[in-house]
């Protein structure tokens, strides 16, 4: 008698007997598309380092090539100032002299002084490129920096998925 009670209501009511059921697994296409996602994911981060390996590689030539120009415009200037004491010493030494006419100390001294003003023009330039080859050297240098700091934390980050990946391997 409980039987055919017990049969009668699972017939009526499956979904109280049944009902416990595990889920079913997720279908082979969900599992592949997150495989893919992750292989994407991945091979975009390789790229974002590999894109910074690059970065580093190229300010670093950068910054080699203006270090260079920085160190030719300081020898430029240096070799400017000595050319302007020289004729500094020689407007003097035209000054002192009384051998000559007026004249033609007064055209020396105008030719002195003309040397002179551009010798001058050209150090003024030549610091301002040199200002300007110093700002480039520090925001190379910068730009180095944090690229190196951002492609260290890439690294740390790839070294954890794959530590994650292998504990869950681990944990299966």
């Amino acid at each position: 008698m409980y039987i055919k009670i017990l049969g009668i209501l699972m017939l009526l009511c499956p979904t109280i007997f049944f009902g416990q059921q595990f889920p079913s697994p997720p279908p082979m296409r969900q599992i592949n598309n997150q495989m893919m996602q992750q292989q994407q994911m991945m091979q975009q981060q390789q790229m974002m380092m590999r894109m910074l390996q690059n970065n580093i590689q190229t300010d670093e030539q950068k910054l080699n090539k203006e270090e260079n120009k920085k160190s030719k415009l300081k020898d430029k200037i240096n070799s400017l100032n000595d050319d302007l004491l020289k004729l500094n010493e020689e407007l003097s030494k035209t000054k002192k002299t009384k051998t000559q006419s007026s004249k033609s100390i007064q055209n020396q001294e105008d030719k002195l002084n003309i040397k002179i003003e551009k010798t001058k023009e050209e150090i003024e330039k030549n610091i301002e490129k040199l200002e300007v080859s110093n700002k480039k050297v520090e925001d190379l240098k910068s730009s180095i920096q944090k690229s190196k700091v951002e492609l260290e934390t890439k690294k740390k980050e790839k070294e954890e998925k794959k530590l994650e990946k292998e504990e869950k391997k681990k944990k299966k």
